[in-house]
């Protein structure tokens, strides 16, 4: 009887040395996970700016449903009111136009899907700037192309907006070693060849603001992303 006792008191010994040694190996981990997360990019898992902007964009095309073209004649942009009409509201306005459905489902499923990639790792405030820079560039290269071509065109809709956040995307899977979640260089190149293509090919596509937008979002991307890796970098040196 005294050795089984002993056996057991052994046993239940070995089975509380256990538990701490898997809890301090979980902890272990969880602290390798924090320091091999990037701390230049204010991350975050909740795509706030994402959502909220996907909501307005439904909300804006609702309210266009029952109102007619009203909003679009007076959000809409095209280079004459814009230039001569100084209504330099409308290079923002009408990111949050759509003329249809489908123009809406198409740029917010892109938009939710590859949004929120880019939001968590530039953070809210740089991710809002990003999109809507993005959206103002896209629809001044708009303009410049009307005057260079002599067009006359009302044009709405977030593309050149959703192209920067591709543009954004791509520069962080560069970062990434070309690799960021499930995202490639490879696929996002396709992706944008693709889009632009059936762009020139097709009608009533704005391929400038495309265009404008991809370049503005990839290089203000890239900006940002090199000012936080030199400020991680200095901080670092600093310690």
């Amino acid at each position: 009887n005294r050795v089984e006792v002993i056996w057991v008191k052994r046993f239940s010994s070995c089975l509380y040395v256990n538990k701490n040694a898997v809890t301090a190996e979980k902890v272990r981990k969880a602290d390798g996970e924090r320091k091999e997360r990037p701390r230049f990019f204010a991350g975050s898992y909740i795509p706030y700016v994402t959502v909220g902007l996907i909501i307005i964009n439904i909300l804006v095309f609702i309210i266009c449903t029952f109102t007619g073209r009203m909003l679009y004649n007076n959000g809409g942009f095209y280079a004459g009111a814009f230039l001569e009409g100084k209504q330099y509201y409308r290079a923002i306005t009408s990111i949050f136009l759509h003329w249809d459905v489908n123009h809406l489902f198409s740029n917010m499923i892109i938009f939710f899907y590859l949004g929120e990639m880019v939001e968590k790792y530039f953070g809210h405030v740089k991710y809002a700037i990003i999109y809507l820079t993005a959206g103002i560039v896209g629809n001044l290269v708009s303009a410049w192309y009307e005057i260079y071509a002599n067009l006359n065109i009302l044009s709405a809709g977030a593309s050149g907006a959703v192209f920067g956040v591709i543009g954004a995307l791509l520069v962080l899977t560069c970062a990434h070693r070309g690799r960021l979640e499930n995202i490639t260089v490879t696929k996002l190149l396709i992706m944008v060849i693709y889009s632009l293509y059936s762009g020139f090919i097709g009608e009533k596509i704005n391929n400038a603001a495309h265009i404008g937008g991809f370049l503005s979002g990839a290089l203000l991307a890239f900006l940002l992303w090199a000012f936080g890796k030199k400020r991680y970098n200095e901080g670092n040196k600093s310690v």
